[in-house]
């Protein structure tokens, strides 16, 4: 029998690039086992199916293992071939890809216990002209079996944690993947608890030709804890509001964890291009954190012109400067015109207002609408705050207070009964965007609601309660295919003396980022013109199919459905409409440029067109 071998220790603290070296002394450490006789009986197959040489392989089937392990597997193997939309393309098949797979496999099985296995390929014709089916039969052997398992050197108080995060356990396949995610689940583990210097080793023992013994050393060192906050090279007024950003007080112990909370602290300002935090030893068991940070530029002007079917051309410019009245304060000057909306506003801004994530915004705008039923003239002031407990989350509260002037413009009677006056609202808002990209998502989902409420009394002329919510999740199928849904809705009532919604509160929904089966806002209550009147209550749902074509060009499948209704009492599902439609779009450097056709299902109102075509820039969710 050939001595026993011991695994040099590796530390988890390595580059990456030693991860193959670990596989290979893996390996290595496996097959110098005495190999027992099942194994030596049993040798590889030399058949290598020259005869089937540029054949096609029709499937790929793996016997012999359990059924997650055979999908795993043959799943990583080049022979199984790639999925795609509705088919897998299947590889044409060499003696060459064969001996590659049937070394990927090796190596798979050797890694998951098993290193004694046998694998005999077999071959025999498809139901097609020149087509393979190829089995790889799997003898797997006896196992290696983790024998004993041992934690050494870890502090008291974190002893059960350790054990609890070990996913190999005595007696169970030895499996070297299973080992790495332990050693660097318990080396984060120590770094969490302020151990900063803290080394993890795995030692592996040979028992005999299937046991393994496996001690995990740990070499914590002492708890650190930071003593300071140094920032260079930025004004001292952006120093000051850096220090509170990070929120790290001296005294705290040390962990990764509160590293990524001060580096995206910091990001979450606006500020810097350049982030980096760096913590150097600061004394016996103390830390200064170093903050090495480059400014963004202060100011910025931003001009767009673009095209709808909808609003025609749509004119924006913007100014900010992000730091006008120092540590971080800074002003916007915003401006947009179109068909149906022109406004202007400003805005002021103060970050770490009541701590590190929060802002606080004072703006003043002027806003006109001009609709078929009616014009809309608001002026006002409003106050709000944002809180952003995580880089996904926000939330926002705010008092607006505005005069409305409406001039009612729609022939049918009783259509809109408030006339504006002075309004003040209160607002809720929360939202979270894990979507991977804002221009072009394909996973991820980005959900949000808003509530609003004009309180009784002398402060508001008009009274109502509002609720509006939606959410639109992303999905990859294969390759740069993508199903995209979304899900919308929303309800407001008039209360105390109200008996009506102004008509810049009411919902609206058609257009080419809502149904689009219908024109702008013409899905839901019309007068006898075809004008839109809105409604207290509306519902949507859509579902889209989207894949690539040629080039930057894409195509698009979908299914729309809603519908507004004038009371929210009112809502039945007998009222919704349906429309289906495709979509032509060409990506470029400010979005994805669209053409979408839809057609009409449903006929619940018949004056409308059966189909409309929608020119728009960027997705409709």
């Amino acid at each position: 029998m050939r001595e026993i071998l011991k695994e040099r220790p590796v530390k988890t603290r390595r580059p990456v690039r030693c991860a193959r070296a670990r596989v290979t002394m893996m390996v290595m450490l496996l097959s110098t086992m005495t190999v027992p006789d099942w194994a030596t009986a049993q040798p590889d197959a030399r058949d290598t199916g020259s005869a089937y040489k540029g054949w096609t392989t029709s499937s790929l089937v793996v016997r012999g293992l359990d059924e997650d392990l055979s999908k795993e597997l043959a799943k990583g193997l080049a022979l199984s071939g790639q999925r795609k939309l509705v088919r897998t393309q299947r590889p044409v098949f060499y003696p060459r890809i064969l001996e590659e797979d049937l070394d990927r496999a090796r190596l798979f099985l050797v890694r998951r216990g098993y290193p004694y296995a046998r694998i005999r390929p077999r071959f025999r014709p498809g139901k097609g002209e020149r087509d393979v089916i190829v089995s790889l039969d799997v003898q797997r052997g006896p196992p290696v079996i983790v024998d004993a398992l041992s934690l050494q050197g870890f502090p008291t108080s974190l002893r059960d944690e350790a054990h609890s995060r070990m996913t190999l356990q005595p007696g169970s396949v030895f499996s070297e993947l299973k080992l790495d995610r332990s050693v660097r689940s318990l080396e984060t583990l120590l770094l969490d608890s302020g151990h900063a210097r803290a080394i993890v080793e795995r030692k592996i023992e040979k028992v005999d030709s299937t046991h393994v013994r496996i001690a995990i050393l740990a070499e914590p060192g002492a708890v650190y804890r930071f003593d300071d906050v140094a920032v260079e090279s930025i004004p001292d007024d952006l120093a000051i509001l850096v220090r509170k950003t990070i929120d790290i007080k001296r005294g705290e112990v040390y962990s990764p964890s509160t590293m990524v909370r001060a580096q995206d602290n910091l990001r979450l300002l606006g500020l810097f291009r350049q982030i980096r935090l760096h913590p150097e030893d600061a004394g016996p068991q103390m830390l200064i954190l170093r903050a090495d940070l480059l400014p963004r530029r202060s100011r910025t002007v931003e001009f767009g012109v673009a095209y709808w079917t909808e609003d025609l051309l749509k004119v924006r410019a913007r100014w900010e400067h992000r730091n006008l009245f120092g540590g971080g304060r800074g002003m916007a000057f915003e401006t947009s015109v179109s068909r149906f909306l022109q406004g202007t506003r400003a805005s002021f801004w103060w970050p770490a207002l009541f701590g590190p994530r929060t802002r606080g915004v004072v703006g003043a705008s002027v806003e006109r609408q001009r609709e078929d039923s009616y014009n809309l003239l608001s002026s006002g002031l409003d106050l709000g705050a944002r809180f952003r407990p995580t880089l996904l989350t926000t939330f926002r509260a705010g008092i607006a207070v505005s005069l409305v002037d409406v001039d009612i413009k729609t022939a049918e009677i009783g259509a809109f009964t408030e006339e504006g006056g002075l309004l003040t609202v209160l607002s809720l808002g929360w939202n979270r965007d894990s979507s991977n990209d804002r221009v072009y998502p394909t996973r991820g989902a980005v959900t949000w609601i808003r509530a609003e409420w004009a309180p009784p009394g002398s402060v508001t002329e008009s009274h109502f309660v509002l609720i509006e919510s939606a959410a639109a999740s992303y999905l990859r199928l294969v390759g740069e295919t993508v199903l995209a849904g979304r899900l919308g809705g929303g309800a407001a009532w008039p209360t105390g003396e109200s008996v009506d919604l102004l008509p810049n509160k009411r919902f609206y929904a058609g257009g080419a980022t809502s149904m689009r089966g219908f024109g702008r806002r013409k899905l839901g209550p019309l007068d006898g013109s075809g004008a839109p009147l809105g409604g207290e209550a509306k519902v949507e749902a859509s579902f889209e199919l989207r894949f690539p074509i040629l080039w930057r060009f894409k195509g698009a499948l979908f299914v729309d459905s809603g519908q507004v209704w004038s009371k929210w009492d009112h809502m039945s599902i007998d009222d919704v409409e349906v429309a289906v439609g495709s979509g032509l779009m060409v990506l470029t450097p400010v979005g994805p440029v669209r053409a979408d056709a839809g057609f009409r299902v449903t006929e619940v109102e018949p004056r409308e067109p059966n189909w409309v075509l929608h020119v728009v820039i960027g997705h409709p969710y």
